[in-house]
């Protein structure tokens, strides 16, 4: 039996950046909180994203990303957006 991929830390990271601003704020969305909450290194935060812009914008890619699936998935259902 194979057993479901886990997140990558990237993944990781960006799921906690958007737990840490629904549970806080913007200001309270820190790298060293981001970190923490991925349970990962500061400088493995920093790897993937070397700035809190450019953590932002790794969010802002991933939801264009959903929102291009979605849009697909709308496209290819005889139904259209109703399903």
């Amino acid at each position: 039996m194979q057993s479901p991929s886990l997140p990558s830390a990237r993944e990781r990271i960006l799921d906690a950046f958007v737990d840490v601003l629904v549970s806080g704020s913007a200001r309270s969305a820190t790298l060293d909180a981001v970190a923490a909450a991925a349970g990962v290194s500061k400088g493995g935060l920093l790897y993937h994203f070397p700035s809190k812009d450019a953590l932002s914008a790794g969010l802002a890619e991933r939801l264009d990303a959903f929102m291009a699936e979605d849009i697909a998935a709308i496209h290819a259902s005889p139904s259209g957006a109703i399903d």
